[in-house]
């Protein structure tokens, strides 16, 4: 922490994070995530966690998509990793959890950061494996419009890049949070199941209307991602709605959302 009281570092490389989003993404917990994050966003200042560079994979870490579906390299030598590339079904998967870990990545409070080729579903094992070069011409068209869509989310939204935190009460296999200011709430939710889930969420936590409308900005699953509109009624403050299994959801409400989409739900 002495390292970012104004006098040294202007920001770290925030392992913790990326370690809470894979492990949650590929076989962990709610309840290991949040107490990760809360860590993290309860012990250091505002200022602080609004510039951590959030990553999900480094120079020094395995490539994400690796991390998320390969074989396990604990003890493996380079020989054995020099050797191994995902089959076309767990390429496949890795791209699939990539985009829910890439969700979580762009609205947590932090910066994101992406290590070049992942946004192209580049593999590789731990260093050198995972510093190949950019797959020029064999990138994963969707998952770079994926990306760009993020990316575009995050850039125009003051409340993604400044606003507060708060996670909502959710089950064991869910992630869900808020972002919020006066002007525009966000909510995250992440069911890394295979089950549908029907959920339940105390918005008003984070500021939203009791009685209010959402608008949907992105979802991710099994199928690809869509960010085409949705709207969804909110009622004494909670939302109730069905999850996908494997899927994540960013919903939005901003002012005058009742009034510009009333005839939308």
């Amino acid at each position: 922490r002495h390292y970012l009281d104004g006098s040294q570092l202007d920001s770290v490389m925030n392992y913790p994070f990326a370690d809470a989003i894979i492990n949650f993404v590929r076989y962990g917990t709610a309840e290991a995530f949040n107490q990760t994050i809360l860590s993290i966003t309860e012990n250091y200042p505002k200022p602080v966690i609004d510039v951590l560079m959030n990553h999900i994979g480094t120079h020094d870490t395995q490539r994400a998509v690796t991390a998320l579906a390969g074989e396990s390299c604990v003890y493996r030598d380079r020989q054995w990793q020099s050797g191994r590339v995902l089959s076309a079904e767990k390429k496949a998967e890795g791209i699939r959890l990539l985009k829910e870990a890439a969700i979580i990545q762009f609205t947590l409070p932090g910066v994101p950061c992406i290590y070049y080729g992942d946004e192209a579903g580049l593999e590789g094992y731990k260093d050198p494996f995972n510093r190949r070069t950019y797959p020029w011409g064999r990138e994963n068209t969707d998952l770079i419009d994926y990306y760009r869509d993020l990316i575009g989310i995050h850039k125009y939204s003051y409340t993604l890049r400044y606003g507060s935190f708060m996670f909502l009460p959710c089950r064991h296999n869910l992630v869900c949070y808020g972002r919020f200011t006066k002007e525009d709430q966000y909510i995250v939710i992440v069911n890394n199941g295979e089950r549908d889930e029907e959920v339940d969420i105390p918005v008003w936590e984070i500021e939203v209307p009791k009685h209010a409308i959402l608008k949907m900005k992105m979802t991710c699953f099994e199928a690809g991602y869509s960010t085409m509109p949705k709207y969804y009624r909110t009622h004494g403050g909670r939302i109730k709605l069905t999850i996908k299994g494997n899927s994540g959801l960013l919903l939005k409400h901003g002012e005058g959302y009742e009034e510009r989409y009333a005839d939308k739900v």
